[in-house]
């Protein structure tokens, strides 16, 4: 996947000065599992999001989690990275005003970010201190993994700076969750695919990279995204709502 432009936006972690860097212990797996880790591995090593490393400095651990359909999802422990580095306080927007503003819309096209954090690249000189162990080797992420401390922080403002002109207009962004609104049904379809006019392409030079990640999940019912909206919060919305469908 292309990404971001890092000259826009790449995460960076401003670990505090005189941190010692933390090496955690190896854990040990069910022979099982470790099969499972092992395709996790080679999707991200296919995909370009993580590189082997020979001498890390700080090294944490994987925590294999099973998802409802028993595929294994590879996560990272960063508790100790996470404590080296200070808090980034890039407002989130605020949930009330964000719900509001798309009440009494004509439409609504509700979207989410495919792997929205893999889509920021790591700053060089911090990528090398999110590495990880498994059982078949050390890497480090060249891509924003889940787990960072600032990590919502960071690609909320890559989002600000792509979208800020358009955001409590027609579009309304909370991290990686963007809702594109439109007083009218006729409107809607020009304002749909606001990513067009800010240079945001969604063809990959490297289809395989996406194959092998796994497609976007199927799209929501509409009631679905209105019940849980932005985390659980919910309004009376007005106007009449369309099942999803291709434009």
């Amino acid at each position: 996947m292309p990404g971001l432009d890092p000259n826009l936006v790449s995460h960076t972690l401003n670990i505090e000065l005189g941190t010692k860097p933390v090496v955690q212990p190896r854990r040990n797996f069910h022979p099982e599992v470790e099969k499972q880790i092992k395709v996790e591995i080679e999707k991200l090593l296919a995909a370009g999001f993580i590189k082997p490393i020979k001498h890390p400095t700080w090294l944490a651990n994987i925590v294999p989690v099973k998802k409802k359909t028993g595929v294994i999802r590879v996560c990272t422990d960063y508790r100790d990275l996470n404590r080296a580095c200070p808090k980034d306080e890039f407002p989130l927007p605020n949930m009330d005003i964000l719900i509001d503003s798309t009440s009494g819309q004509g439409m609504l096209s509700f979207m989410d970010g495919f792997s929205g954090y893999n889509q920021i690249k790591m700053s060089l000189k911090d990528a090398e201190k999110t590495a990880f162990r498994t059982p078949y080797g050390n890497f480090y992420y060249t891509v924003m993994p889940f787990g960072l401390k600032n990590a919502g922080a960071t690609y909320q403002r890559a989002m600000t700076a792509v979208f800020h002109d358009m955001m409590g207009k027609e579009v309304e962004d909370y991290v990686d969750d963007l809702v594109v609104k439109s007083e009218t049904r006729l409107g809607h379809q020009e304002d749909k695919n606001p990513s067009t006019s800010v240079g945001v392409r969604t063809a990959m030079p490297t289809p395989r990279c996406v194959t092998s990640l796994g497609g976007p999940k199927p799209p929501k019912l509409p009631g679905a995204c209105l019940n849980g909206l932005w985390y659980g919060w919910q309004r009376a919305f007005t106007g009449p709502i369309d099942e999803p469908r291709e434009w």
